[in-house]
């Protein structure tokens, strides 16, 4: 362990209580005139002081309003973000069941009962049940669908000829005259 030369005060400690000894036991004219000023300072200085430390609680609440704040979006950022972690894993298994579906869809016997074909849309036997329909389903879900429309059989032109006999008011049969 080092040692510590204490020597140079033993000579400056005397001076300095006889410094603080001579400046508080004396009493001048000179001290009555700033005493007026030195309480002005010391009351500005308190003022000062009460502001000073006003404004560090103020500013140590803003340091923690802050702190809170950040730790808030923080949290409100690691929230989204695993929401739309989820989201995407949800979308994924989404997109593969579709896939998967739409496998099984197509090499279904389902699928395959509505091919066209020889043979296909054959009348399969009756169903044992009473809740049968009573006629079979005769659609093709895979026929492609137009609107044809029904031509006419019956089109009538007018006739350009002339009757044969000419039919004045003599030939005519006479209306009853009803008179009142």
């Amino acid at each position: 362990v080092g040692r510590y030369d204490w020597s140079f005060q033993a000579d400056e400690e005397p001076t300095n209580y006889a410094l603080l000894a001579f400046t508080s036991s004396s009493s001048s004219s000179s001290d009555n005139e700033v005493a007026p000023c030195s309480k002005a300072c010391s009351k500005a200085y308190t003022t000062l002081q009460s502001h000073y430390d006003k404004l560090t609680v103020d500013f140590r609440k803003s340091q923690f309003d802050v702190l809170s704040y950040k730790s808030g979006l923080r949290k409100k950022f690691e929230k989204a973000k695993k929401e739309r972690d989820e989201f995407k894993q949800t979308l994924e298994k989404f997109q593969t069941s579709l896939k998967n579906l739409n496998n099984s869809v197509h090499t279904s016997l389902l699928h395959d009962r509505y091919k066209s074909g020889k043979g296909y849309h054959a009348v399969p036997p009756p169903y044992t049940g009473t809740f049968m329909p009573q006629e079979p389903d005769l659609i093709f879900h895979d026929a492609p669908t137009s609107s044809e429309t029904v031509p006419n059989v019956f089109h009538v032109e007018p006739s350009t000829t002339k009757p044969n006999k000419d039919m004045s008011q003599s030939n005519r049969p006479s209306a009853p005259i009803i008179e009142d």
